[in-house]
């Protein structure tokens, strides 16, 4: 019985001594390249630990998807010219019952109802990444992005977001910063440790495009 409890006492000072060597960098803020430690490599200690900045972070969908639909409806115009369909000029509507749009509508006018419907007839193969929304009997036709166009949008989006804040970050030294996705248009940053908190805010929070 003597045996078993001296046993258990020195697997319990081992562990204690491979413990505190393991933590010693991040006790006495050694440094790395001089030390002479077994264990060379602090420690990261989280937000709650050391303080640091915690960000929440929007992305304008509606912004980014109008933009794209512009671009299109700039393509379909020249589309339209060269196929030798007679169209005078389109618009992009960004709003819904006056509310930004997530689903902006390009609007294509053509000379007459039969022009229009050779645009519709025709503009498949060139713009897969659109869908017919209208054709009314007038001469103008109503496109939108299809949904797997605005869900592509909103994951490359999001991605280079991540890669632009990660970019402002690195000046800062903070070595394992994290930057999530949250919910559709929402991303969060957590930068553990730094200290000039006012000018992380300035740098991270400007508008990237």
């Amino acid at each position: 019985m003597q045996r078993k409890w001296w046993g258990k006492l020195l697997l319990l000072l081992v562990v204690t001594v491979c413990a505190g060597i393991y933590v010693a960098p991040t006790i006495l803020n050694v440094n790395s390249q001089t030390t002479t430690l077994p264990f060379k490599e602090k420690i990261n200690l989280g937000l709650d630990l050391q303080g640091g900045l915690y960000m929440v972070m929007g992305v304008e969908f509606t912004q980014v998807y109008a933009e794209m639909a512009e671009r299109y409806r700039s393509d379909l115009l020249d589309f339209a010219g060269e196929k030798q369909i007679p169209c005078k000029d389109g618009s992009v509507n960004k709003l819904t019952d006056g509310k930004p749009s997530f689903d902006p509508t390009i609007q294509i006018k053509c000379d007459t109802a039969q022009d229009s419907a050779k645009l519709v007839e025709q503009y498949k193969d060139r713009f897969p990444d659109l869908r017919l929304v209208q054709a009314d009997e007038k001469s103008s036709v109503f496109f939108g992005l299809s949904k797997s166009t605005r869900d592509d949008i909103r994951e490359k989006t999001i991605n280079q977001s991540i890669e632009v804040i990660r970019n402002r970050i690195d000046e800062f030294g903070v070595t394992e910063p994290v930057i999530t996705s949250q919910g559709i248009d929402r991303l969060t940053v957590e930068l553990p440790g730094v200290k000039d908190i006012e000018r992380a805010k300035d740098l991270i929070g400007r508008t990237a495009r």
